[in-house]
């Protein structure tokens, strides 16, 4: 079963407690329910879309299959379930979405596993990255690699 979400928006500023966002759950491909959250440390809401029954169906299976997961490997080691695997696709966007943002304001260097990054004040960002590529031959410039291997990288820093 493949789980993605779309039309994922997310609220920095209500994000107190939880991530306060807003999306629909595809799921092989097939809108099937909303997801959202308040930011405020409630459970996660979900919501079948059109045609309700058959999408309710659809969101119990997905409840289901989502038990049947690894658990998640943190501090807790929690059995999986569905608010912790939208939890985790929730994460994955919001990391997406602040690599894309740092990408177009800074140059981003990988030394040794950890990220540096390199911003001057009315210089473009290809500037610094030509300056990067000159004075730092060998090292890893995320500006320059395809957006899904420097979101790898991103992750693990």
């Amino acid at each position: 079963m493949k789980i993605t979400l779309a039309n994922f928006k997310y609220y920095s500023s209500f994000s107190q407690e939880t991530n306060a966002y807003e999306a629909v759950v595809i799921v092989d491909g097939v809108p099937v329910f909303t997801a959202s959250n308040r930011g405020i440390g409630g459970a996660d809401d979900y919501r079948p879309l059109e045609p309700r029954e058959t999408n309710r169906v659809k969101l119990r299976e997905v409840e289901e299959y989502a038990k049947t997961l690894p658990p998640r490997i943190d501090a807790h080691n929690l059995p999986m379930n569905l608010e912790l695997l939208i939890d985790e696709l929730v994460t994955e966007k919001i990391v997406a979405m602040d690599l894309a943002k740092a990408l177009k304001t800074k140059a981003l260097l990988v030394d040794n596993g950890k990220i540096y990054a390199y911003k001057k004040k009315g210089v473009p960002i290809s500037k610094i990255v030509d300056w990067l590529k000159k004075n730092k031959p060998g090292l890893s410039i995320l500006n320059e690699l395809p957006f899904a291997d420097a979101l790898a990288i991103y992750r693990k820093s």
